[in-house]
């Protein structure tokens, strides 16, 4: 009987730790593979080499099309985020195959917004170069724009993960 006993708490332990493994490599797996927000996007290196030849008007100009851009797909890779979010939390709790239709961080979207963002920081290069006020302005509006958005999407998480921490308790 004790070694009967013994071999059930071994197999008991070992069933609880591979529960506890395999939902650590889902949530692990899921979180590595879920979209990005657009604040968490690097941006790609490009030179401000080819705007140099721009004018301030020019500079100005470029960078407002670069900033509708920028908000567009901004828009649409945050939705797309919040989406591999939900369905992340959906897999996990519920339907782990749902993570494999998760879109990953290497999306098109994702590329083409870093290296417009990229193209960004190289025009306010250029317009610090050329003391352009105008362009440089805009610059630091988008950029204090962008840094409020990281700093609200920053709160939210940790409010998220607050209240997630309380629903365990």
């Amino acid at each position: 009987m004790n070694n009967s006993n013994h071999t059930q708490r071994i197999q008991g332990a070992v069933s609880t730790f591979l529960r506890v493994f395999s939902t650590l490599l889902i949530v692990l797996l899921a979180s590595i593979s879920c979209a990005p927000h657009s604040y968490e996007i690097r941006s790609a290196e490009v030179s401000p080499e080819q705007y140099k030849e721009l004018s301030c008007t020019e500079i100005h100009a470029e960078m407002n099309s670069h900033l509708r851009k920028l908000q567009e797909l901004g828009r649409d890779i945050d939705e797309e985020a919040e989406t591999d979010e939900t369905q992340t939390a959906v897999g996990v709790i519920l339907f782990w195959p749902v993570l494999f239709w998760l879109e990953g961080s290497d999306t098109p979207e994702a590329q083409e917004y870093a290296q417009i963002r990229g193209e960004m920081l190289a025009l306010e290069h250029t317009a610090i170069l050329k003391d352009c006020v105008e362009a440089m302005a805009l610059a630091t509006e988008w950029r204090e724009k962008e840094e409020a958005l990281r700093t609200d999407m920053e709160k939210k998480k940790k409010e998220q993960q607050m209240q997630h921490t309380y629903e365990e308790e």
